[in-house]
């Protein structure tokens, strides 16, 4: 993501005029909108600065789920190696954390959602200060469905412990549990891994990123080979079938 400097210059400032703009146009006179993005708290900064501009009122939703959760349904949807999966997703909660500190907030945890997502939306929305309508009985069942088929028991974590985890990843999501209890943060500990993390990005995170891109070439490699295996299996299949029916 950008550095905090960048955040600061010139062109943060014709980004932030930029999507006031886009916002309006996309959005006019809208008086109620979600946006569900985790990629979002890595710009978060000048969203803030177009929703200011704008005067639109802000509640901040942090979910939160156990990092090898995370890390292996990235896995398995992305081919992502695990130990990749962590650092994104302690990247991902040490941005949204540090960004949305002293503006509206709640800290949910997916468990909540997963387990029992009517209770988890009634608490979201009253943290808001949000009075959402009640689901129809045919919407309850699309979203219970929805979540029936979406669980994966490949990616459940049976081990809920910090134990397998990095200590500065333990740290971060120790932090994210208290958030979601209602408790208040050590935010001076949240900053110091942030520094650090920051550093060892700094340092390592180049070589990260050729490594990164290495992996992905070889992932379209592999998808073309793929594609052209298949292409091949159905031509075979045509002329096999164009056979039989000459015979």
């Amino acid at each position: 993501g950008p550095s905090d400097t960048w955040f600061h210059s010139d062109a943060a400032a014709r980004w932030v005029d930029r999507l006031a703009v886009e916002f309006e146009n996309e959005f006019p006179g809208a008086g109620l909108l979600l946006f569900k993005d985790p990629r979002l708290c890595r710009v978060l900064p000048i969203w803030k600065r177009a929703f200011r501009q704008l005067n639109i009122e802000t509640h901040y939703l942090i979910p939160v789920r156990h990092p090898l959760d995370v890390a292996r349904s990235l896995q398995t949807a992305n081919e992502l190696p695990i130990a990749n999966g962590l650092l994104l997703w302690l990247d991902y909660f040490l941005r949204a954390e540090h960004d949305t500190r002293g503006c509206a907030r709640s800290f949910l945890h997916f468990d909540q959602f997963t387990t029992d997502w009517q209770a988890t939306i009634i608490q979201a929305s009253a943290s808001a200060g949000i009075l959402l309508p009640e689901p129809d009985r045919a919407t309850q069942a699309d979203i219970d469905a929805f979540l029936q088929r979406n669980s994966d028991p490949a990616t459940a974590l049976h081990d809920p412990s910090v134990d397998p985890l990095h200590p500065w990843i333990a740290e971060a999501y120790r932090e994210a549990l208290r958030g979601c209890g209602g408790e208040a943060l050590d935010v001076d500990a949240l900053d110091t891994l942030k520094a650090a993390f920051s550093l060892a990005e700094e340092a390592f995170g180049p070589a990260a990123a050729t490594s990164e891109q290495r992996l992905q070439v070889e992932r379209d490699r592999r998808q073309a080979v793929e594609h052209d295996v298949t292409a091949l299996d159905q031509k075979l299949q045509t002329r096999t079938q164009q056979r039989t029916e000459l015979r």
